[in-house]
């Protein structure tokens, strides 16, 4: 069997390629875009692996040979040779050619070295394979590093990107209002925050709802007022959330908002309604832990309306691993602001520090997920 790639500008000349060199009987294994071009390096090229039986009639010296053997004297007595192993199949080699083919092409162009070390490494954290590349670019991939030093350079590069948290200010006013995903933690992060500020910075605190969608919603921010000692208040309509402001309000006024799919367009149009009529200091997009990359970047920008904001992370105790949210966090281009990793009030939130979430995403199995 003889097997070779040949490449082309297009696969109409790939294929016209292989066809003169090895004939009509070449039959195609595996074909796709060029990984080495020879041309002008702007241009698409096409690749091709063909295979062809190299099994050929018998030239006519062997036909005669054939015909008229030559008796041999017996050879000595002696051990039978081993047998040899017969030849596989056309269709199984072909079959082992694709999967050979396919995994090399899978190799080709993967980092190497102490980059490759770390390009895997942010792979199984669940990164993005973009991300994944650009981050493992602070490492040499001419030569390999110690585990812990890659994990230690991929941990300052993340934490660099990552920047300080946005948090909100003990200083107001601060009018800030929550948007996401449906179940996403922005109630429970409301009261959160709500007694940070009233309990521990001794604040004068408003609460309002414009979640009149969700079952029980108003009655559970309601719960946690009454709890703290807050006034909570329930507008239906954005111009009753614009009237309600432009009376005058406390130093810090915290808003909820409805949670929906960011994929229905009317409900997105309503969302960006109350940020018109809030005006809020600080939007704070808040998204579970668990989503993947690319429902993080929908998210954002369906519910922002390309206004620029900061990034809640909750439900980091039932992530597995933050790589997936932490590369549409990245992909946005937004600050975090905090964590949460639980329901407890107000215990389970904390600044989203980047080393602490450096640390968290590279923590192995069964260390604390507070270590940093």
């Amino acid at each position: 069997m003889i097997v070779k790639r040949f490449v082309g500008r297009d696969a109409r000349e790939a294929l016209a390629l292989a066809k003169l060199e090895l004939g009509e009987d070449a039959i195609v294994i595996s074909s796709g875009t060029a990984r080495q071009t020879w041309w002008r390096f702007w241009e698409t090229g096409y690749q091709v692996l063909v295979a062809v039986d190299d099994q050929r009639p018998p030239a006519p010296a062997e036909a005669a040979a054939t015909a008229a053997p030559v008796v041999s004297p017996p050879a000595p007595a002696g051990p039978p040779p081993p047998a040899e192993a017969p030849p596989l199949p056309w269709d199984e080699m072909l079959r082992l050619l694709r999967g050979l083919d396919g995994r090399l092409a899978g190799l080709e162009g993967q980092p190497r070295g102490a980059r490759g070390e770390g390009y895997r490494l942010l792979r199984a954290r669940g990164l993005e394979e973009d991300w994944a590349r650009t981050l493992a670019a602070v490492l040499p991939e001419d030569r390999e590093l110690a585990p812990g030093v890659v994990r230690r350079q991929l941990e300052q590069e993340l934490a660099r990107r990552l920047g300080p948290p946005q948090l909100l200010p003990a200083q107001g006013p601060v009018v800030a209002v929550f948007v996401g995903p449906t179940g996403a933690g922005k109630t429970t992060t409301i009261a959160k925050l709500a007694a940070y500020f009233r309990l521990t910075q001794q604040k004068e605190v408003l609460l309002v709802t414009a979640d009149t969608f969700r079952a029980g919603a108003t009655e559970q921010l309601k719960t946690f007022g009454s709890l703290l000692a807050v006034p909570v208040e329930v507008v239906m309509r954005p111009q009753e959330l614009a009237a309600r402001l432009a009376q005058g309000v406390p130093e810090v006024v915290l808003v909820d908002t409805a949670g929906h799919s960011p994929r229905h367009a009317m409900h997105m149009a309503e969302t960006r309604a109350w940020l018109e009529a809030a005006r809020p200091t600080h939007l704070l997009l808040t998204v579970p832990a668990t989503m993947r990359s690319e429902e993080v970047v929908a998210a954002g920008r369906a519910f922002t309306g390309g206004r620029p904001a900061a990034v809640v992370l909750t439900k980091v105790d039932e992530a597995a691993s933050l790589g997936a949210a932490l590369g549409g966090v990245l992909e946005l281009g937004w600050p975090l602001a905090y964590l949460t990793d639980g329901q407890q009030v107000p215990e389970d939130i904390e600044a989203a520090l980047a080393d602490t979430v450096a640390g968290r995403l590279f923590a192995e199995e069964g260390e604390s997920r507070h270590d940093g």
